[in-house]
């Protein structure tokens, strides 16, 4: 009776040690395209969240500390996928997937900061500036969605 305790306890262990060693192992190929997929979503959102409200804004249809609320939470989504893209090392064949994501990433998040210090200054050339950098990197991202998805 006790050796079949000691073995249903050795089997218990294995399984579980099977399943943390396969939730540690790193991301396939297929994976990690999903999650840098995943992750150009969440920027692709951000932007365009971005440069709904500061169009709205510049229209007058929008409060300021509406605006300030939506450029904050979307700063931070955009920070969340630099994150992901970058807490997990490309496995082989999917460098160029994430060569090409980061720097669209950054530019995200440097945009939606620029576009924060524009309008804070009231600066209504800038804002109208990095509204259209907004737009233009919207596309791309939407053109990187649909390449790797």
């Amino acid at each position: 009776m006790i050796s079949r305790r000691w073995i249903l306890a050795a089997g218990v262990a294995v399984v579980v040690w099977l399943g943390v060693a396969y939730r540690a192992a790193p991301p396939d190929a297929h994976d990690y395209r999903r999650d840098a997929v995943s992750a150009a979503q969440a920027a692709l959102a951000a932007v365009r969240s971005v440069a709904l409200a500061g169009q709205a804004q510049q229209d007058g249809k929008l409060f300021d500390p509406y605006l300030s609320t939506v450029i904050d939470d979307e700063a931070g989504a955009v920070a969340s996928a630099q994150q992901q893209v970058l807490g997990q090392p490309p496995p082989d064949g999917t460098r160029t997937v994430r060569d090409q994501l980061l720097p669209l990433l950054v530019q995200a998040g440097r945009e939606i900061a620029d576009l924060d210090a524009a309008l804070s200054h009231g600066d209504h050339a800038g804002v109208g500036q990095h509204l259209n950098a907004l737009h233009d990197l919207g596309d791309r991202l939407d053109d990187f969605v649909e390449r790797y998805q």
